[in-house]
């Protein structure tokens, strides 16, 4: 097997793997999707080479699965990093809420509170938007989206800005 076929035979598992490794950076879902155009254009090549005989079905449906697994893997991981990341927002809220019944007004900033070393505070951010407390973090599927907390009407708003 020469060189180049054996790059053409494996490029595709390659290619899932570094997916996969790049992929489940921090907002970087994006780059998944971005991706996933040109995979359905090189199949469909794939699958008109299979109907006129000229490529194996073995092999594409091999290559196929493979793209399928490191996709729902990456989806998978960033489901996971989601909520995980809303549990620890949510443990946030409870210290900052019981900050202000026992002082009965809202901290300056998270250093304010005692944290544990379940929690940390790096990636969330507290702020004041028109001596209104917020809590704010970033989203874990799309680039800028953010998830934003306001401590008066208790909810949870999305926000792409």
């Amino acid at each position: 097997m020469s060189f180049d076929s054996a790059i053409r035979k494996y490029s595709p598992f390659i290619g899932c793997i570094s997916l996969v490794f790049i992929a489940h950076q921090r907002q970087a879902l994006m780059l998944a999707w971005f991706i996933l155009p040109f995979l359905v254009i090189a199949y469909f090549i794939e699958l008109v080479k299979c109907i006129s005989g000229h490529t194996q079905w073995q092999e594409i449906r091999l290559k196929l699965f493979c793209w399928i697994v490191g996709y729902a893997l990456v989806i998978g991981i960033h489901e996971y990093r989601a909520q995980q990341d809303r549990m620890q927002a949510e443990q946030v809220i409870v210290k900052i809420q019981t900050y202000k019944a026992i002082h009965h007004h809202y901290p300056r900033t998270l250093e304010e509170l005692a944290f544990s070393n379940s929690i940390s505070p790096i990636k969330i951010r507290f702020f004041f938007l028109k001596n209104r407390p917020m809590l704010s973090y970033l989203d874990s599927k799309h680039l800028y989206a953010l998830h934003i907390y306001d401590f008066e009407v208790d909810t949870w708003k999305y926000v792409i800005p």
